[in-house]
C-alpha cells in the first residue's frame, strides 16, 4: 500500500465515522502536507517503510522548524491515529504509536483580561465613530456575553434564540458537544 493510497483510505474512514469537516481538514493538512512531504523527501513511498525511527525523525524535524511542544503533541497524535489505523489494516507495523513518546509539554494557565482591558474593549464597542449606535449595543452585548460566560466566539456565532432559556444558555461547542452556561 502506498502512503498516498493509505492517506486517501484513512481520510475516507474518518468521513465514514462522521468526523467533523474541521477534523478531516486538519488530518488532511497534516498528512498530505507536512508528513507525506517529509516521507517523500526521504524517498519513502510505501506504508511498510514507515517505522518508529522515521516517525521520530519527522517529529524532531517538525520541532526544529520552531513548533512548540504542545503543537508537536498535536501533530504526534494525528500521525499516530493514522498509523494505528494503518497498522490495524496490516499496512504497517501495528505498534508504532505505542513506541513514539510524547513531547514534554508545558502546561499554563490562560491569561485573563484585566479590568482596565475590559473597560477599553467596552469603550471601543460603544464608540459612535466606529459603530452605529444600534451596532454598538449589539457589540457591547456580545462582548459582555463572551466575557461573562467564557463561551468561544464560534459558540456565540452559532447561538440561536431557542438556545436561551432564562439565565441558562445551551452552547454547541467543538466536536458537536453541548454544554450549559449561566
Amino acid at each position: 500500500m502506498t502512503i498516498t493510497e493509505a492517506i486517501d483510505a484513512f481520510l475516507n474512514s474518518r468521513r465514514a465515522t462522521a468526523c467533523s469537516d474541521a477534523t478531516i481538514r486538519m488530518y488532511e493538512a497534516e498528512l498530505r502536507g507536512l508528513f507525506s512531504r517529509f516521507l517523500a523527501a526521504r524517498g519513502l513511498t510505501e506504508m511498510a517503510e514507515v517505522t518508529v525511527p522515521v516517525v521520530l525523525d519527522y517529529l524532531a524535524w517538525t520541532h526544529s522548524r520552531g513548533v512548540n511542544a504542545n503543537t508537536l503533541n498535536s501533530y504526534r497524535m494525528r500521525v499516530c491515529v493514522f498509523l494505528h489505523w494503518c497498522g490495524t489494516m496490516g499496512w504497517c507495523q501495528p505498534d508504532i504509536p505505542r513506541s513514539v513518546p510524547k513531547a514534554r509539554a508545558r502546561y499554563y494557565l490562560r491569561k485573563t483580561h484585566t479590568q482596565e482591558e475590559v473597560q477599553q474593549l467596552l469603550q471601543a464597542a460603544s464608540n459612535p465613530s466606529l459603530f452605529h449606535p444600534w451596532d454598538a449595543q449589539e457589540m457591547t452585548a456580545m462582548l459582555v456575553l463572551l466575557l461573562d460566560t467564557g463561551m468561544r466566539a464560534g459558540e456565540l456565532c452559532g447561538l440561536n434564540v431557542g438556545d436561551v432559556d432564562g439565565e441558562l444558555i445551551k452552547l454547541h461547542g467543538k466536536g458537536d458537544r453541548e454544554r450549559l452556561v449561566h
